[in-house]
């Protein structure tokens, strides 16, 4: 169960305390958690305590901690997938009211995970079945009916990974492409596993924004009759925003939270001014050992909360 927050980052920290001492911390201190991936939801949620009990009951490799107020409110809390992404949240309160959004999840086994979803309390958005792509996908609202959770299972090899598939034919590689491919891993290899779904009103606009602020590189974008049906950009080699274009009537555009780690806030910050970004917040150091600030994007429908790791969190 959910445990109040403790430090997990405490490994090295002996050791960069001693260096600190000798050469100044800004040398030593790492632009970010070492447990943790660059970028990664931020839920506003109407009860953190009820959600982090959902995903509990629902997948099977989580890891929890919150910060609480004295009021009993949870100020911040993080849920860890399977040993590899955060998802982090917060209670809603005045001026910061629940956020209707998507996350994605891959897990190893999608049906397992969507029934005990459901036993939960969950909300069936869209059942499991095979996609058009390597997976087979449900979506699942949560209790609140607050987050859908898009849970799925790579079931087949994506068709540049297959024997004969055109990565391996391309290279003329025939001895390669003849392998028997045995065993299909349940997520592709070079993802983690939870990350933000965006529905926005263009995906090629927040693309081509994101590329010009971020460390990010747009590995897809799958169209159709002109609109962008699903796209995936990598955020510094370690993290994956997942999008589409919205449909009215069908998927609304849904302002949502996504929180980034970055190696300098201020230059970060300051490009995403001049790509057009509002400014939510100027970066400030903040309570945790961060400094960071809040832009969005142009068309305000998602707010980055782009930070860097200042300080050297305490030891616990």
């Amino acid at each position: 169960m959910a445990s109040k927050a403790q430090s997990t980052n405490i490994e090295p920290e002996a050791e960069l305390r001693k260096r600190a001492k000798q050469v100044g911390a800004k040398d030593v201190v790492p632009w970010k958690p070492k447990d943790k991936n660059s970028a990664c939801p931020y839920l506003i949620v109407p009860c953190v305590k009820t959600m982090i009990e959902f995903l509990e009951k629902s997948f099977d490799d989580v890891k929890t901690v919150m910060l609480m107020e004295k009021d009993g409110r949870v100020r911040h809390a993080e849920v860890k997938f399977n040993n590899d992404s955060i998802v982090m949240m917060g209670d809603a309160q005045p001026g910061w009211e629940a956020v209707k959004c998507n996350v994605h999840v891959y897990v190893p086994d999608v049906d397992s995970t969507f029934e005990k979803a459901v036993k939960a309390g969950g909300k069936v958005v869209d059942k499991p079945s095979k996609q058009g792509d390597p997976c087979k996908r449900g979506a699942i609202a949560d209790p609140s009916e607050t987050i859908t959770w898009w849970i799925g299972t790579q079931v087949e090899l994506p068709e540049f990974a297959r024997p004969g598939g055109k990565s391996a034919s391309d290279k003329g590689n025939k001895q390669e492409a003849n392998k028997e491919v045995k065993v299909v891993p349940w997520k592709p290899e070079d993802k983690v596993s939870a990350s933000p779904y965006l529905i926005v009103p263009s995906a090629k606009d927040l693309i081509a924004f994101i590329e010009k602020v971020f460390d990010a590189e747009a590995l897809c974008v799958m169209e159709e009759g002109g609109s962008v049906v699903h796209a995936e950009v990598k955020i510094n080699n370690d993290s994956i925003f997942m999008m589409s274009d919205a449909h009215p009537g069908r998927s609304e555009a849904k302002p949502c939270h996504v929180h980034i780690y970055v190696p300098d806030v201020d230059a970060t910050f300051q490009k995403a001014v001049e790509a057009g970004g509002k400014e939510v917040e100027k970066p400030v150091k903040r309570e945790d050992p961060d400094k960071r600030g809040g832009i969005q994007e142009p068309s305000g429908i998602v707010t980055f909360w782009i930070g860097t790791q200042v300080d050297l969190p305490p030891i616990s």
